[in-house]
């Protein structure tokens, strides 16, 4: 018990560090009027690359596996997640609702847990080990966020196409963040270090910022045989956002468009689309609104199995040269 509240209290302690970091950009981004960051000056905007070597893991990240010999679906977490938290019958998920729908269709889940805060590569090398220890030949990946990122790290520099059929990125940053680009000025890196000093890193912010995704992308291409496809979430309507992201969704909606109120709507896209909706950031895994996200992952897995894999692979290949946005099929509900 007193683990798990430590966990809670370090999880509470880091969101509102980066929550203050947040609406300081902000702030800084209302009295200056900066909205198109390609014009801020170079001196602000540029940060050390990250590291691309692989770091080290922070901690274990254990798998919750129903070991039955049925169809494999993975679940991954983003920046700040978890696999679920609590004593007993006391526990919140991440996937809200989603695993024991999954389970009552016939599916094996398994919920990984990867280090929160931790860089891409740390946090793939966790995705590996977790799937490299289930008993399924492959799998069908759900990420949300940044484990979107994590899980094509993970297939691109680890090998683990031989293991995952099919990758479905749930407001994925494929393209970056503004927000981690307001994270990423020098004076608000300076804090961060300060903060550094006292154990409070937060590595996951220097894998997110556009210019970084710009190169990375590049680094990181598909691997054939396996399925990319994704669900765009974003809207302009601020009603449809929870209070706690309508400040950096207004930010986002000057700048750059229609977003979840973290990521905008299009650096979401990589490869099919599966269902654009207009959901925030938190509704996309079930936490706001209403949403019904157990109900979302099956409709996908409804139109991945619908669709043939051999025209999928061949839509996207044809569309090689605008990774930016490439529909093979209608998109669903």
């Amino acid at each position: 018990m007193l683990s798990v509240l430590a966990v809670l209290i370090a999880a509470l302690v880091v969101a509102i560090v980066v929550g203050l970091a947040l609406g300081l950009a902000v702030a800084t981004w209302r009295v200056t009027g900066w909205a198109d960051i390609a014009t801020w000056p170079r001196e602000l905007r540029e940060a050390p690359p990250p590291e691309t070597a692989l770091a080290p893991i922070a901690w274990p990240a254990p798998a919750i596996v129903r070991r039955a010999q049925r169809p494999g679906i993975v679940l991954l977490h983003g920046m700040f997640g978890f696999d679920s938290l609590g004593v007993g019958a006391a526990r919140v998920v991440y996937f809200r609702e989603v695993a024991p729908r999954l389970e009552a269709a016939g599916y094996d889940v398994c919920t990984v847990r990867v280090p929160p805060i931790g860089s891409v590569p740390a946090r793939a090398e966790a995705l590996a080990r977790a799937i490299g220890d289930l008993p399924h030949d492959r799998v069908t990946v759900f990420a949300h966020s940044m484990g979107g990122l994590d899980a094509r790290w993970a297939i691109a520099r680890l090998g683990l196409g031989a293991r995952i059929a099919n990758l479905v990125t749930i407001g994925t940053p494929h393209h970056g963040t503004p927000l981690a680009d307001l994270l990423a000025l020098r004076p608000i890196r300076t804090a961060r270090s300060m903060l550094a000093r006292f154990g409070l890193t937060v590595d996951a912010l220097d894998w997110l910022t556009t210019w970084h995704w710009s190169e990375f992308n590049r680094q990181l291409p598909d691997v054939s045989g396996v399925r990319y496809a994704c669900v765009v979430g974003a809207t302009t309507d601020r009603a449809r956002v929870h209070p706690l992201l309508r400040p950096t969704h207004a930010y986002l909606t000057h700048a750059v468009g229609a977003s979840d109120g973290v990521v905008p709507g299009r650096s979401q896209v990589w490869g099919e689309i599966l269902a654009e909706v207009e959901l925030d950031h938190f509704a996309q895994v079930g936490w706001s609104g209403g949403h019904d996200a157990a109900a979302m992952v099956m409709n996908a897995l409804t139109h991945l199995r619908a669709a043939p894999v051999t025209r999928a692979l061949q839509a996207r290949d044809a569309a090689a040269m605008n990774p930016v946005r490439a529909r093979s099929s209608p998109p669903v509900a």
